[in-house]
């Protein structure tokens, strides 16, 4: 088959999105297919696959620091040419739209998937809300459905409150938008009861995105040093406020003080990580807190190796791929959202814990002190990890996609 793939996430961007799309793409592009990848014209150096197709960007009006594509006559004839057998939706931003109006134009198969919380992120980025405000007026145009203004405009009415505004529109618009697909892809069934609130009625697939075992230093075998006395706690993912970050270093800050071989090693980019190296500095943990920045993936995944239990106290989640490549690699699971993961499992792969600091640091002090309970969450883990690789992910998603063509 010929995929393309729409998103408004792509590299040099780090995140979930990201690694989902080259996860599935690469494998799909293994079993023969042909995926083709559109995406916004990245601001900086990029090494992409021939098969990546780069609209002309403009800075965002959805998220600060990203950029939106601009489906110009060109690329759109660029892209018609292509004559694929379906699109794959995986974000509903500007480029989102751009392939929507391709979608209906040549009546394409589709699946959408549904990557991102978008009602949690609103509540935390008020900006959001004139993207998602001019998403809903200027939408229909934008894809050429005039018939949809009716629908797309029931949530621009003024509510009692400004949150409720927000939460409204992007709720409508969700459910406004995806209903055109033929299928929805979600990582957690926490995010199909979600849109199932919201009044979606396509049908919805649970399908968490599987991990590549090639990728993986060590094949889950810990490389750390035997004379080293220290426990290190790891998180990877966006150093932003939305994902509790505040409360994991709080909570470290607590189990510190009660043990001071304690270490902290924070991976990824974010706009919170100049405040957390500020917080850092004053709280005096300068010699037990790294925090790297945004990392290649071939030095984040190695730095699992090194880790002895992995944090996330994060509750905006739609799945946190992170979760499932800690757990490959054999380390213990601290996570807050009981519906993220099917990985996660409290009690057997780690321990579930409120993302309160008080709560989240007694997990930590609680794993740091057993080993004998370290070794055998973590063996649990990579089990229950190695169920979701991406050849047997990918394998579901192309049940999905011949079924729909």
């Amino acid at each position: 088959m010929k995929i393309v793939f729409f998103t408004d996430f792509y590299a040099p961007s780090l995140n979930g999105v990201t690694a989902a799309i080259d996860l599935f793409a690469h494998a799909l592009r293994d079993r023969g297919h042909r995926v083709y990848i559109v995406a916004p014209a990245s601001d900086a150096p990029v090494d992409d696959h021939p098969d990546v197709i780069r609209l002309p960007s403009i800075p965002s009006v959805w998220h600060k620091g990203l950029r939106d594509g601009i489906l110009t006559p060109k690329y759109g004839r660029m892209i018609k040419d292509l004559n694929a057998d379906l699109y794959h939706f995986h974000t509903n931003g500007q480029t989102g739209l751009a392939g929507m109006r391709l979608m209906f134009e040549g009546n394409i198969p589709s699946v959408f998937s549904y990557h991102t919380d978008y009602e949690e992120y609103a509540k935390v980025y008020r900006g959001m809300w004139a993207g998602i405000l001019t998403a809903s007026l200027i939408g229909p145009l934008v894809v050429n459905q005039p018939k949809a203004w009716p629908e797309t405009l029931q949530g621009v009415r003024p509510k009692r409150s400004f949150e409720q505004w927000n939460q409204t529109m992007v709720q409508n618009l969700i459910r406004a938008s995806v209903d055109y697909f033929d299928e929805v892809i979600v990582p957690s069934a926490k995010m199909q009861d979600k849109l199932i609130s919201y009044g979606v009625t396509r049908p919805i697939n649970i399908l968490p995105t599987g991990m590549n075992p090639d990728e993986f230093p060590h094949r889950g075998k810990t490389v750390k040093d035997k004379d080293d006395k220290t426990t290190t706690i790891l998180y990877v993912g966006r150093v932003a406020k939305e994902k509790n970050v505040d409360v994991l270093l709080k909570a470290f800050a607590l189990a510190h003080k009660k043990d001071s071989s304690l270490r902290l090693c924070v991976v990824g980019p974010g706009p919170y990580l100049p405040r957390m190296r500020t917080r850092v500095r004053e709280l005096g943990l300068t010699r037990a807190v790294v925090t790297t920045g945004g990392l290649p993936r071939k030095e984040a995944l190695e730095r699992y190796s090194y880790a002895d239990i992995f944090a996330f106290p994060s509750m905006t989640d739609t799945q946190a791929l992170v979760l499932n490549e800690a757990a490959y690699m054999r380390v213990p699971l601290i996570y807050s959202d009981a519906d993220l993961s099917l990985v996660a499992e409290d009690g057997v792969s780690g321990i579930l814990a409120p993302p309160k600091p008080e709560a989240f640091s007694k997990a930590l002090l609680k794993l740091a002190h057993d080993p004998d309970l370290r070794k055998k969450m973590g063996d649990a883990a990579h089990k229950k990890a190695s169920e979701y690789t991406i050849d047997k992910q990918t394998e579901k998603l192309e049940s999905i996609y011949k079924r729909i063509v």
